[in-house]
């Protein structure tokens, strides 16, 4: 006779170390880890009667960041979804990967202790599902054929996700929805909003400038646009949204103190532009990158910063060997891949289709198949190349 906890049994039929483990590496792999700066955000608040705005809470370091409010909000039974929306580059994929990350480790912990095992953390990028049709779809791509996690079947997850078991995290609701029109873009959200039921606990970030209209945009994501709500069944939703809040002075300074050394740091903190295009978490690292081209009085401006960071990167890698020849024909080859990609409206394109371009725009210089760029050994960095 054996003899177990529901959490080890529901583990004997639903192994998600393929997973677990992927989340591990991502994490160490992106160095959030060792590198993520806590963000601040805003939550508009609505009189309950007539759903208009009458203030708005700002939750900073004294409220335990973005993180406190997370935290508080998964311990609320009323609350089963909420949207988290930032402008570009304002961290929102670091923050979705570091607190189901954060959420691993007390998972884990709760494993080793032998106590009751809190919510299991899903990260979905939403990218990496585009052309889903239905949650169903999603999902069964998600078990079955990306990590291989051995549940009986769809149902088994929707049990698992009425029971509180699971933390469900859509990253980049803008990356799905980018391209369609206003109602397929609905559609899509209350499709994804099947899964917002009695017990559930739902994460979605989102771009905010994806909505042409910002009132439009948090009225979906408040989940007051009506279209498409008849396929809902059972009580209303509790949806709610966060703003992320760009980097201030100290938290600039912080990134910047785990990536370089104080005089880089005093550099950047001393210069207008650089410190207002640092306030973008994202772009800390290729300002770093592009300080030569700044500091030899270059202009400064994010598309700018952009370039000189990308140049530089080509050029260290052709001095290496580790791609084309020359910069000319980097440059011709991402302006024909970024051609094709828009002129057929396809947003990314898998690494394994490279060979073939090249070969088709550089002739007889690449016909042996060591004469390609390293697509094969290098995809792990990158599987797609993205416009």
């Amino acid at each position: 006779m054996e003899c177990f906890t529901f959490d080890e049994l529901v583990a004997i039929d639903a192994d998600f170390s393929g997973y677990l483990d992927w989340l591990e590496t991502e994490v160490k792999r992106k160095g959030i880890d060792k590198n993520y700066v806590p963000l601040a955000c805003t939550k508009e608040e609505l009189d309950p009667d007539s759903k208009r705005p009458i203030g708005v809470s700002r939750y900073t370091e004294e409220d335990g960041w973005i993180e406190g409010y997370i935290d508080r909000w998964l311990d609320d039974p009323a609350k089963e979804h909420i949207s988290i929306l930032g402008e570009f580059g304002t961290g929102k994929t670091w923050f979705a990967l570091h607190y189901a990350w954060v959420a691993l480790q007390r998972y884990k912990d709760a494993q080793h202790r032998g106590v009751q095992l809190p919510r299991l953390p899903l990260v979905i990028p939403l990218r990496d599902y585009a052309k889903a049709v239905s949650v169903e779809s999603l999902f069964s791509e998600f078990f079955f054929r990306q990590y291989e996690i051995p549940i009986p079947g769809y149902s088994a997850f929707e049990q698992l996700n009425r029971m509180g078991k699971l933390l469900l995290i859509f990253d980049g609701f803008d990356e799905m929805a980018a391209r369609i029109n206003r109602q397929e873009m609905i559609n899509n959200f209350w499709e994804l909003a099947k899964v917002v039921v009695p017990g559930a606990k739902v994460i979605l970030t989102c771009r905010t400038e994806h909505f042409p209209e910002a009132q439009e945009g948090r009225a979906l994501l408040n989940a007051e646009l009506q279209a498409s709500i008849a396929n809902l069944t059972g009580e209303t939703p509790q949806f709610e949204v966060l703003e992320l809040e760009k980097f201030d002075d100290n938290q600039i300074r912080q990134v910047l103190s785990l990536q370089t050394e104080p005089q880089t740091v005093e550099l950047v903190m001393g210069n207008s532009q650089l410190l207002d295009l640092a306030r973008r978490p994202v772009l800390t690292e290729l300002i770093l990158e592009a300080l030569p081209d700044i500091a030899a009085g270059k202009p400064v401006d994010m598309s700018r910063v952009y370039l000189y960071a990308v140049q530089r990167k080509m050029e260290r890698d052709i001095k290496a060997e580790r791609t084309f020849t020359s910069l000319a024909d980097k440059m011709y080859f991402l302006c024909e891949l970024a051609w094709e990609m828009l002129s057929t409206e396809q947003m990314s394109l898998n690494y394994r289709l490279f060979p073939d371009r090249i070969r088709r725009l550089f002739g007889s210089v690449v016909q042996k198949e060591k004469d390609l760029d390293h697509w094969p050994a290098r995809h792990d960095r990158a599987d797609n190349a993205d416009s």
